[in-house]
């Protein structure tokens, strides 16, 4: 009994002591942003309206000493006019805008072909990482290191491996121009 005891006390201390250094990470997710710059006429969304509950989200964790990691899960891109303005320039200037650390590819942000995502994500010249691990490129695309499998960064002490995926529907894959977008 006196085994026991002792046994379950070294538990109960192993385990609070554990506790009493677990780190915490707060994770800010968005997706399916579309180039809703302004937001939808019924005055929901838009990017100042996502921008002010980002600032909410890191302000509370700061508060409580906690790190922040933000992630946009794709589809950023096409969706309104904002997005064929420019070629979708703006729309990824804006993710980095919105504190967006690391970007996948949705089914809609290769609409105008690989090649120009290739020359939109050069041209914005932002931090914004974009991780995609199951789109195969061809030459022709010219992508060249504007896509990564995953990006290794460190949070709260922690190591953090953000792997990207993107669905396999490609509304765009009957496009007379195709974007040249493989699925191993």
């Amino acid at each position: 009994m006196r085994l026991l005891k002792c046994v379950s006390l070294i538990g109960f201390f192993l385990t609070f002591s554990t506790l009493s250094h677990a780190r915490l990470l707060q994770i800010i997710h968005t997706n399916d942003l579309h180039s809703y710059f302004t937001g939808y006429q019924n005055g929901t969304g838009g990017y100042a309206r996502v921008m002010t509950k980002i600032k909410q989200l890191k302000a509370e964790a700061a508060n409580k000493g906690i790190e922040v990691l933000q992630l946009d899960a794709g589809d950023w891109g096409d969706g309104t006019s904002y997005y064929l303005a420019d070629n979708g320039g703006d729309s990824i200037k804006a993710l980095e805008m919105l504190g967006i650390e690391v970007a996948t590819i949705g089914n809609h942000d290769h609409q105008l072909g690989g090649k120009n995502l290739g020359q939109q994500i050069r041209a914005a010249n932002v931090k914004t990482k974009f991780a995609v691990a199951n789109i195969v490129a061809t030459p022709d695309m010219e992508l060249g290191n504007t896509l990564v499998p995953y990006v290794d960064l460190e949070k709260a002490n922690i190591p953090i491996r953000v792997i990207g995926l993107t669905t396999s529907e490609n509304f765009f894959q009957y496009s007379l121009t195709p974007g040249h977008v493989l699925y191993p």
